[in-house]
């Protein structure tokens, strides 16, 4: 029996030419180009709601504080220092550190023992406490260079007290970075969280939800502006001015959001201001979340500007209505 064996005469079997090769390379990576934008979109979205989850949660631990103590924590007590070193701005706590209980960090509170034991104090006797990490204080979205190990904050190093070790890259010892900054106010109108305030809930006559309680500020050349991030637990003074301490766990709103621009002398350091696209995130004295965009009108208060809507946000007791933030 014999089997029909059909041959095929003719047909090309070839693979690609060098010319069909690179259009496919350019194809793909025309695809990746638009599949990218759309990536970084969805990560800074899932960044942003953390960011925002994260001042929930510092809300709700500050409203606790105030329902357990009568007021809110001071945005930096100053006054517990290394002898010596001379006040007001001595190394001080901040009001991270007053509400560590109620954000599941009782024992951290128990160890440190504001404000029994000084600050000064636990940092010549144990260091490693304040730079115990914890990312409740931090924006996903900021990665600066002023980030060290992904949560210490490498330019606002503490002055050499003690045998303080040091990260890599670091002048002084660095501590727990924190990307929100207390509500200090706007040019002689108080903000809920001052040096050694008690604010009570009911001293914030302008409304609850017309007032900043806690902002937030990216890392130093994080972005485009040259800011500096807070500290969780408080700061000396160690930039060589008088008001190094308190920058670093307050923010004002007399100075414009992300630059910290004024008409005179450019003042990041004690602006809010973020990673996010067009304005960062804020929590209001009652509890709610809001982002602010950056657009929002402001005055330049320190040089005698109108007072706008950002300005009046971050009194308490200016007494005026701000306009759509």
């Amino acid at each position: 029996m014999f089997v029909k064996r059909t041959i095929s005469v003719g047909r090309d079997h070839r693979g690609f030419t060098l010319i069909e090769l690179l259009v496919v390379i350019a194809i793909i990576a025309i695809l990746i180009g638009l599949l990218l934008p759309a990536v970084q979109k969805v990560r800074e979205a899932a960044a942003r709601s953390q960011c925002t989850n994260n001042l929930k949660q510092l809300g709700l631990a500050l409203q606790n504080y105030a329902g357990a103590f009568g007021t809110f924590p001071p945005g930096y007590l100053t006054g517990k220092g290394i002898p010596g070193i001379a006040g007001p701005y001595q190394p001080g706590y901040a009001w991270g550190t007053f509400i560590l209980s109620f954000v599941e960090q009782q024992n951290l509170y128990n160890l440190i023992n504001p404000p029994q034991v000084a600050l000064g104090t636990v940092m010549t006797n144990n260091p490693a406490l304040l730079q115990t990490q914890l990312k409740i204080f931090l924006c996903p979205s900021d990665s600066g260079s002023g980030v060290l190990n992904g949560y210490l904050n490498g330019n606002r190093p503490f002055k050499s007290v003690g045998p303080q070790p040091s990260p890599s890259g670091a002048s002084g010892y660095c501590t727990t970075l924190s990307n929100y900054l207390a509500n200090s106010g706007d040019n002689g109108h108080a903000g809920p969280l001052g040096s050694n305030s008690t604010t009570r809930i009911t001293d914030i006559t302008d409304g609850t939800s017309n007032t900043f309680l806690v902002g937030e500020r990216a890392s130093k050349n994080a972005g485009l502006y040259n800011s500096y991030a807070g500290l969780v637990f408080g700061e000396n003074d160690n930039d060589g001015d008088n008001y190094a301490s308190d920058q670093a766990v307050l923010g004002w709103t007399d100075v414009q959001m992300q630059s910290g621009y004024n008409s005179t002398l450019p003042l990041p350091q004690n602006s809010f201001g973020s990673m996010h696209i067009g304005g960062a995130n804020f929590v209001m004295a009652d509890g709610s979340v809001h982002f602010i965009a950056s657009s929002v009108a402001w005055g330049d208060t320190l040089n005698g500007g109108a007072y706008q809507t950002y300005n009046m946000l971050g009194a308490m007791q200016d007494g005026l209505v701000p306009g759509s933030w």
